[in-house]
């Protein structure tokens, strides 16, 4: 099941802002995308290659801007 939260604070005033922001703030490691492709090189005994895409981790950092 895919839990996907994202969360963004901040403060400003006339001359600059500061948000502390959290992607993926779960943590949640479902893939992006799955797909299962057969292989025929190995027939009869068809054996199965998957190709995954996995979601990027928890990622959180701090913007800061100034207006001049």
């Amino acid at each position: 099941a895919l839990n996907l939260v994202n969360t963004r604070f901040g403060i400003e005033s006339d001359q600059w802002t500061a948000t502390i922001y959290i992607d993926n703030l779960t943590d949640d490691d479902t893939p992006l995308l799955a797909t299962q492709f057969p292989n025929f090189d190995r027939f009869p005994n068809v054996t199965t290659a998957f190709h995954v895409v996995p979601r990027r981790g928890r990622n959180a950092g701090l913007t800061l801007l100034h207006r001049f």
